[in-house]
């Protein structure tokens, strides 16, 4: 069951987490970014996208976006080119 509340409207900042250290790497007016940044589509429709925790483990990276409710919306894995 998908907790987070669908808006069209963003609560106005994005925290990036290194989720390595745990230490906030920046704060971002989210609407200096791009829409696909600052909300994440769910079966229920758009929400928005208040903080990013980025973890690295050797040449992945995982990326894990949370709605306000801490609900986590998407991972995206990535891998760093041999």
């Amino acid at each position: 069951m998908l907790r987070t509340k669908m808006s069209n409207t963003h609560p106005g900042e994005i925290v990036f987490i290194d989720g390595n250290t745990g230490n906030i790497v920046s704060r971002e007016d989210a609407r200096q970014l791009p829409e696909a940044l600052v909300f994440a589509e769910t079966a229920g429709g758009k929400v928005p996208i208040v903080k990013v925790v980025a973890h690295t483990h050797g040449d992945r990276r995982e990326i894990m976006e949370y709605g306000a409710d801490g609900a986590l919306l998407r991972t995206t894995m990535q891998r760093r080119d041999p």
